[in-house]
């Protein structure tokens, strides 16, 4: 296997957590072990590889916190992106 340095973005903003709270089936390698969470904020600040990322999306119709909270899905997944880029780059 040949390996591949990986692009990061060094522009993603690490915002305040914020009062929406995500739940959802999030997969995250961490060594050699493949880990399931729940919630978004259990996951560790250190990962290996994020494998999945599906949010729970709330029924429709959607109110407008429902529509917030789903707002911060991909600033999320943007964030998880870049702490398994930040390991790779040490």
């Amino acid at each position: 296997m040949r390996w591949h340095k990986k692009s990061c973005n060094l522009n993603v903003i690490f915002k305040k957590p914020n009062k929406y709270k995500m739940d959802g089936k999030f997969l995250i390698k961490m060594g050699s072990e493949v880990l399931h969470f729940d919630h978004y904020d259990d996951i560790p600040k250190e990962i290996g590889a994020v494998i999945s990322f599906k949010p729970n999306f709330p029924t429709p119709p959607h109110t407008e916190e429902e529509h917030k909270l789903i707002e911060t899905f991909n600033g999320k997944l943007k964030q998880l992106m870049e702490r398994e880029c930040q390991r790779l780059r040490e």
